[in-house]
């Protein structure tokens, strides 16, 4: 029952005084006494052995300054517990959401690195293709360029094609 009321109080002071129906301001009222001066109502003190010191001296700091300067609806915000679960909330992702980033940030550069390393090889292996490739553009350049092997391969050809055969029965 006191979260739904702790829940409503908080949205009631966060809300525009303008937006409130009568029944929400009078209940506003009302809950800001009940919260304020009765002690059975404070959840900054129940929780107090149940948070971290570093959270219950940020929201007491917090409750102080707000009742020195008679900010009597952001106190009795602090002591409805909405803002305590709010901070409890903040620093548990606080807490747990830098080792996430951290290993996305990690997983990002890995594979930055692995497409890096892909992007090399096939380089590398396109460059080896050119160099072959050129090598043999290289030789059947010289090869066709050669006048001496293109002659020799035609007298070559020229000599087998003239040569008949001899077909008599001469052993």
């Amino acid at each position: 029952m006191i979260i739904p009321v702790s829940a409503h109080l908080a949205k009631c002071i966060r809300d525009d005084p303008d937006t409130l129906t009568g029944k929400e301001k009078r209940n506003l009222e009302n809950s800001l006494l009940d919260f304020f001066d009765d002690p059975r109502m404070n959840m900054l003190e129940h929780v107090k052995d149940h948070i971290g010191a570093c959270v219950y001296d940020d929201l007491k700091k917090d409750f102080d300054g707000y009742k020195s300067s008679d900010n009597k609806e952001k106190a009795v915000e602090i002591l409805s517990g909405i803002p305590i679960i709010e901070k409890i909330l903040d620093v548990y992702i606080s807490k747990h959401a830098i080792p996430v980033r951290l290993k996305d940030a990690v997983d990002s550069f890995e594979d930055i690195t692995r497409k890096m390393k892909i992007v090399e090889k096939m380089n590398n292996f396109i460059e080896q293709g050119k160099e072959e490739l050129h090598a043999l553009n290289k030789a059947i350049k010289q090869f066709l360029e050669d006048s001496e092997h293109i002659e020799k391969a035609e007298k070559f050809r020229d000599k087998v094609n003239d040569i008949t055969p001899d077909i008599s029965d001469k052993k």
